[in-house]
């Protein structure tokens, strides 16, 4: 489908990837946060550790019912959990907007994680997010509108506005983009070295993606990662670019993304949810 073909309709499916297994959650302390919060940190369910009586990820939903992404599909794990269990009770009482699920049989990357939706997008554009990461409403809104291939970008003092400390900005993709805004460069986790060699003007990506169904076969023609070992988004974003000659169109923004990686980050959370308005329908935990 040529990028003229996806102009031409408005994108209102969006994948959110949910099936990680949150490592890095589970190695903090779970002294640090309360008593209801700390199971699911033990388990890596980053995503249903609650925020003001609600799970972070209906914050997520939220935001992108509230950008026009109403035809929602959660990446999970084939491993049966909480988070099963709370969105097929949110899915059956939700009336905003569709909730469906893809399983992920296993842990292999991101890129690999967006293959199991391939039933679910079929030939439609859509747009996808991370499970721990509440990105700005305008920021999906503009990139939505966006021809896809498209990605949001962020500089790094909007970033800092945040809850995302400067050292694990030093751990996030690097993009270059030329005049027109098309991206040249990416490199994903770049170490001090490959970080030296950017602008100090470069942006940041955050993995909030607008993608047509072009993407899969990327996904599925990329090589894992030879460190990580992992099939990753910004390889087979970046295979769009080099071998298939797509334009990967970026938007950048000097906003905060909310991330919420460790247990440290839940304080700081918890204070920038608190004024956000859910009308998503109440689950008992």
């Amino acid at each position: 489908m040529s990028s003229s073909q996806h102009e031409s309709r408005s994108t209102r499916k969006a994948v959110i990837l949910a099936a990680g297994a949150g490592s890095r959650m589970r190695r903090g302390d779970p002294d640090l946060i309360d008593p209801e919060n700390r199971e699911a940190a033990r388990e890596g369910l980053k995503g249903l550790i609650r925020f003001h009586d609600r799970p972070f990820i209906d914050y997520v939903i939220q935001y992108l019912i509230d950008a026009g992404l109403d035809d929602i599909c959660l990446v999970i794990s084939a491993a049966r959990n909480r988070l099963w269990d709370y969105y097929e009770a949110l899915a059956e009482a939700l009336t905003e907007a569709e909730l469906v699920f893809a399983i992920q049989d296993e842990p292999l990357g991101t890129a690999h994680a967006l293959l199991s939706a391939e039933t679910f997008t079929g030939e439609e554009p859509f747009v996808i997010v991370n499970c721990d990461n509440l990105y700005p409403v305008e920021t999906l809104r503009t990139l939505k509108e966006m021809p896809p291939p498209a990605l949001t970008l962020f500089d790094r003092e909007g970033l800092l506005r945040g809850n995302i400390p400067p050292e694990r900005l030093a751990d996030m993709s690097l993009v270059e983009t030329d005049e027109e805004g098309c991206l040249t460069r990416m490199i994903e986790k770049p170490g001090r070295e490959e970080s030296a060699t950017f602008d100090s003007t470069a942006a940041i990506s955050m993995n909030s993606w607008h993608f047509g169904p072009e993407i899969y076969d990327a996904c599925r023609v990329i090589p894992p990662h030879p460190v990580r070992e992992e099939y990753e988004l910004p390889s087979a974003a970046l295979h769009l670019m080099t071998d298939v000659g797509c334009c990967l169109r970026t938007a950048r923004f000097s906003l905060p993304v909310y991330d919420l990686t460790s247990i440290h980050d839940v304080t700081a959370v918890e204070e920038m949810t608190r004024a956000i308005p859910i009308s998503l329908p109440t689950i008992m935990p």
